[in-house]
């Protein structure tokens, strides 16, 4: 299933049933974020999509959530037909790669490439690409980059949120410890190699935070999302200065 080499491990199928084991066997991390290979996109099942810091036990709450819709379809691997698929995770990055070709109930097949990075040069930085292209469907297409404060043990609360137009903003507070977490995200849109320069619908709920943005797609569109987030915390930041320091890493004041 896994093929390993000095720098690298890969995976060349796709097995369902084995998913949430080889998303925590192909985990990466940058010495202060930690991660499983989990699917950034929606997934019906269960797997291994929290987000650890140095010095903090509690897990965050997945970062890296997007979501892709046609009409009403949204792709979940769990439900859509896997024609191909490829995984590697480059240890020396670290870098999470993944590409496949996937085909809807009802027949939509796309191309999809996704990476994620958690930087070296900078270690609160989360970056994902998320790469959409048709092979024969034409119609809307519908993008959500999302940040969250829900964990499945319910372990953190929320203490502020924001979202304007170019960023998203998250504070939290740890339910069991005196630790605090913040976020930021930016995203864009991209099709064809040009920025989508349109405003995204904004949401703003208590616990979920994020942008929607929707398209039209024909065989042969490519799109591509970006998304980056940061992430700083309590132990290494004064509390009053957690969403400024986030705001910080993403370059932005």
């Amino acid at each position: 299933m896994l093929t390993y080499s000095p720098w690298k491990i890969e995976q060349k199928a796709f097995v369902l049933e084995r998913e949430l084991e080889l998303q925590r066997q192909l985990a990466l991390t940058n010495g202060y974020l930690s991660q499983g290979a989990f699917v950034e996109e929606y997934f019906s099942q269960p797997q291994e999509n929290s987000t650890y810091l140095r010095g903090i036990a509690q897990a965050l709450p997945t970062l890296s959530t997007v979501s892709i819709r046609l009409h009403e379809n949204r792709l979940d691997l769990a439900t859509w037909q896997v024609q191909e698929f490829y995984r590697c995770l480059h240890r020396d990055e670290p870098l999470l790669e993944r590409s496949m070709l996937v085909c809807s109930p009802i027949g939509q097949t796309l191309r999809v490439r996704a990476q994620r990075r958690l930087s070296a040069s900078n270690s609160h930085l989360i970056e994902v690409e998320f790469e959409v292209c048709s092979l024969d469907y034409e119609g809307p297409i519908s993008f959500l980059s999302l940040i969250s404060s829900q964990t499945p043990d319910e372990d953190w609360y929320p203490v502020d949120s924001q979202v304007d137009r170019d960023r998203a903003m998250m504070w939290l507070q740890a339910r069991a410890s005196s630790a605090q977490v913040a976020y930021a995200m930016r995203f864009s849109l991209w099709k064809n190699g040009q920025i989508i320069d349109q405003s995204p619908i904004r949401i703003e709920k208590r616990e979920i935070l994020g942008y929607s943005l929707t398209e039209h797609i024909q065989p042969g569109d490519v799109f591509v999302m970006k998304k980056r987030v940061s992430v700083t915390d309590s132990i290494n930041y004064p509390s009053a200065n957690l969403t400024a320091d986030a705001l910080m890493q993403l370059g932005l004041n």
